[in-house]
């Protein structure tokens, strides 16, 4: 058991199939639905969180997730954490693109070895 990666976007228009799997973490699933924060989309998935304090998941994997979503001129707001964040505050603030360079420095410089290391 261990912390796993949530994803939530929000999409300005319909997405087609395509691009919810294109969008997806890999073969999981892009389920459409309404979320806090008005996030449209929820990528549900049982790989492994990366971030600060939790160097264990696939970041080269999940970094990819979070470019393709941050690239669709589709997507207006990203959320990513670990499934064990409660996530009910509507103030919540949406990943920016220096969050997601800041953990992929931390990942460069530190890998997994936080979490081996301990």
């Amino acid at each position: 058991m261990g912390i796993d990666v949530e994803i939530y976007f929000k999409a300005t228009e319909p997405l087609t199939e395509k691009e919810m799997r294109e969008l997806s973490l890999e073969d999981e699933k892009c389920i459409e639905g309404e979320f806090p924060n008005g996030a449209t989309h929820n990528i549900s998935s049982l790989h492994r969180y990366y971030g600060p304090g939790y160097q264990r998941g696939n970041w080269p994997l999940i970094c990819g997730c979070l470019m393709r979503l941050f690239a669709c001129e589709k997507i207006e707001a990203i959320w990513y954490f670990g499934d064990s964040y409660n996530w009910h505050d509507e103030n919540e603030a949406p990943l920016k693109i220096d969050d997601v360079l800041e953990i992929s420095r931390m990942y460069m410089t530190d890998g997994d070895r936080p979490y081996r290391d301990a």
